[in-house]
């Protein structure tokens, strides 16, 4: 179970979510219809002629029913079944009867449908989200079940470019601080609806289910927006102290800073004996070295940076830029992590 990661908004949309799923059809559903197809018996003078209409098999001038040809019909239920004695039998119309029967064949087929796609049980990411819904799906908190884990996971689903994308980390207000720890970086930290780190440990699983590429988004306070994508990513586990591995294939508006960051392991304060960057950042991550990237680090606006010094190291960026007077530019005001399977 994810650390910390409770929001009113993200419950609501959980029990969205679960209303969705039972809506959508699970197998209760689809015995409950089957049970009203098959226990609803239509008599006229002796004769059922359910089975007919609704096998596709009869229509108006398929019986020799009277009712047909009066154009009423008497609904009576099975020998057994209860009833309630002071109500008048229902009469209706065939095309009442026909709106009906066409009613409930759609709703078996929609029931099949879904149960054909899988069980919501099943989804092991966003992608699979958004592909089981058509494409509909919005951005929001959803749940996963992640290969490998029997728990299942509440993530935020970024649903837009054809894909649904399953966010890794966030980063927009400054409202969490991630100078953290090991094992708080590990189980995840955080509100999925604003700023939060999934956990190392999801991370692990969920990019070694299939092949994922991931996304890094960024934008400036300035307004200037930017990605870097990557046709490969993983990472290794806890006892490999998450090595990231990137592979070949990169596009994007922003330089390739994350490079630097391949084959590294992941760093926080408390586990850092060997460079100890983490502590020196006031960050955490696949830090190497040089000063980038450091995602993780301090949120500062134009009105918190430090003034005091040209290079603050604790600040978050993705690459090092100077301005004409030698100060790191730009500072970031929004950072998000994502992947999705088989990215080009």
């Amino acid at each position: 179970m994810l650390h910390n990661l409770s929001l009113p908004g993200a419950d609501r949309s959980v029990s969205r979510y679960r209303s969705v799923r039972l809506a959508h059809g699970m197998a209760t559903t689809t015995r409950c219809l089957q049970f009203l197809v098959v226990t609803l018996m239509i008599l006229c003078n002796d004769k059922t002629v359910a089975g007919d209409v609704i096998g596709g098999r009869g229509g108006r001038g398929s019986t020799d029913c009277p009712a047909v040809k009066n154009g009423t019909w008497t609904f009576h239920a099975p020998a057994g079944f209860p009833t309630a004695r002071h109500l008048p039998p229902l009469r209706a119309t065939w095309k009442h009867l026909e709106q009906h029967l066409q009613t409930a064949e759609g709703m078996l087929e929609q029931v099949k449908r879904h149960l054909a796609m899988g069980s919501p049980d099943m989804w092991i990411d966003c992608s699979a989200i958004f592909h089981w819904s058509n494409e509909t799906a919005r951005s929001g908190v959803y749940t996963i079940r992640l290969a490998g884990a029997n728990r299942t996971v509440p993530v935020y689903c970024r649903m837009e470019g054809g894909q649904g994308w399953t966010v890794l980390m966030r980063r927009q207000d400054g409202s969490v601080d991630f100078y953290r720890t090991w094992e708080e970086y590990k189980v995840g930290f955080g509100n999925l609806s604003t700023e939060f780190w999934l956990g190392n440990d999801n991370i692990h699983l969920l990019t070694n289910q299939a092949r994922y590429g991931l996304r890094v988004d960024l934008e400036t306070f300035d307004g200037e927006s930017s990605y870097a994508q990557y046709r490969s990513f993983s990472v290794l586990d806890e006892a490999s102290k998450y090595k990231l591995s990137l592979g070949r294939g990169f596009s994007g508006t922003a330089r390739n800073a994350l490079r630097f960051s391949n084959n590294m392991t992941f760093a926080t304060w408390d586990n850092d004996a060997a460079t100890a960057t983490a502590f020196r950042f006031r960050s955490a991550g696949w830090l190497s070295n040089s000063y980038f990237p450091n995602l993780n680090g301090v949120y500062y606006t134009p009105q918190t940076v430090p003034t005091k010094t040209k290079w603050p190291l604790d600040t978050i960026r993705w690459y090092l830029r100077l301005d004409d007077e030698g100060n790191i530019y730009p500072l970031l005001k929004f950072v998000e992590l994502r992947v999705a399977p088989e990215v080009t």
